[in-house]
């Protein structure tokens, strides 16, 4: 019998957890491509990183480490106006080779004494609705359902998508009908709208950071719960301090008389089939946001929402990357509306799931959509 020991994170471990990370994902058939710098600025790097952060299984007789947990943030997050301390679960991996011996549920348990260590009021994860780990650990160790993500999914520039991905190309009609049809007939509607008369927007590419962190925090604030504005030192990490140019940030704003009232942030990701043999790149989309009170009624709204989205999708084409992804929320009922109405794919992908650490604490029922950011949902800063 395998003989497995369980402890934190040690400095010269990033390596083998990148692996760990690829390996288990493609237990589904794909994952991103991780590398060890890359690893290590998602975890490591986050100036708030505290080694017990990572719960580690190993193999010592044969030198492998076989299991992970990462508690990757404690952060203070608002539930409709009131403050928590919420860990964020991420990664919970094992390598294919010694999975069903208990080693997530041990390893989710030594993350449960971390986040109590540090006062956490609640854990919040994102799961596959029907995979193994939300139905045989997540919701027997306390876990509940609070909100559903959709996988928001184009193809702007479909020309490199079917040159990265050559099987896809007897869909090149569909991809064009898709991504540039649905397009024209809303610019035309847009443009023919005198309400819009005064609209502009910039694409700037890995600049005016700080300008753009106020913007976002004071919009995404009136939007969503469970949103904390970012912090310089936070969003350094994020957005400036990154690997490798793939994580330079794009940044769309939108502008009404001038005045920025909505935007988006763009980075790049890489996914890999070793079992199909292909591998692409995607743009990610990591926060969207539009001011609402810019707009008198819900068919101006849902105009800016095409609008905005309309150059988001222009800014993944200089990205000059095939495909687009944003984890949508199905309570954000006129930003899914929009995703639909200029052509995007959206297909039911994950679930959120919150877990009480404190006795008495009760799962909050959300006045406004929940706000998941990219870190939780995909470990991408």
């Amino acid at each position: 019998m395998v003989n497995i020991t369980y402890r934190h994170f040690h400095e010269g471990d990033d390596k083998q957890l990148a692996k760990l990370f690829v390996d288990a994902f493609q237990m589904t058939g794909i994952s991103r491509i991780d590398t060890e710098s890359k690893w290590h600025w998602r975890y490591p790097s986050d100036p708030d990183f505290e080694p017990e952060m990572i719960q580690i299984a190993e193999d010592s007789e044969n030198d492998r480490l076989v299991g992970m947990v990462i508690v990757n943030r404690v952060e203070r997050v608002l539930f409709n106006s009131n403050e928590y301390l919420v860990g964020d679960v991420n990664d919970v991996s094992t390598d294919p080779r010694y999975t069903r011996q208990g080693i997530a549920k041990k390893l989710m348990e030594m993350a449960f004494d971390y986040m109590q260590s540090r006062d956490c009021d609640y854990s919040i994860l994102t799961a596959v609705p029907k995979g193994f780990p939300r139905k045989k650990i997540y919701l027997k160790m306390g876990y509940k359902d609070v909100e559903h993500g959709y996988a928001t999914i184009g193809f702007p520039y479909f020309l490199k998508f079917i040159k990265d991905m050559p099987l896809s190309s007897p869909a090149l009609p569909i991809f064009a009908t898709l991504n540039y049809g649905g397009r024209f007939l809303n610019r035309l509607r847009i443009k023919l709208d005198l309400s819009f008369r005064n609209f502009s927007y910039e694409i700037v590419h890995n600049n005016r950071h700080w300008e753009v962190m106020d913007v976002i925090n004071r919009i995404l604030s009136k939007n969503y719960t469970g949103f904390y504005p970012y912090d310089r030192k936070i969003y350094r990490w994020m957005r400036i301090n990154v690997p490798n140019k793939d994580y330079e940030p794009t940044y769309v704003l939108i502008k009404k008389n001038g005045n920025i009232i909505g935007g988006g942030t763009l980075t790049s990701s890489r996914l890999v089939s070793k079992k199909l043999k292909f591998k692409f790149g995607f743009s990610v989309l990591h926060e969207i946001y539009l001011d609402k009170s810019f707009f008198l009624n819900k068919r101006e709204l849902h105009f800016g929402y095409l609008y905005l989205i309309d150059k988001i999708l222009k800014a993944a084409v200089q990205r000059k990357e095939g495909a687009f992804f944003y984890l949508s929320i199905k309570s954000d009922v006129d930003l899914r509306r929009a995703f639909t109405s200029i052509g995007l794919l959206q297909h039911p992908m994950e679930v959120i799931m919150l877990k009480p650490m404190k006795n008495g604490l009760s799962i909050p029922k959300f006045e406004k959509p929940l706000y998941c950011p990219t870190y939780l949902s995909m470990g991408l800063p």
